[in-house]
């Protein structure tokens, strides 16, 4: 698992290949002292969210169809 994340795959990927939950994902690496990488969202993506907002699609939706976590695309929302 934390040569996968090493290697690029992310939480989401490795919590569906290993059959768990990303907050356990996550635990597991932390315990392993592995930092988190998170990917702060470019302007082009930002301008994106916006828009699936703007259409109407809640917070929700929008993580689900961009990858993301719904609390990341409020956060960037809501600024």
């Amino acid at each position: 698992m934390i040569t996968d994340y090493e290697a690029g795959i992310s939480a989401y990927e490795l919590a569906e290949k290993y059959g768990h939950n990303r907050g356990t994902i996550m635990k597991h690496l932390a315990g392993a002292g592995i930092r988190s990488r998170v990917a702060v969202p470019t302007d082009d993506e930002i301008l994106q969210l916006r828009e699936l907002r703007a259409e109407g699609l809640g917070y929700k939706t929008i993580a689900r169809r961009v990858g993301r976590n719904h609390k990341t695309i409020r956060k960037h929302l809501t600024v």
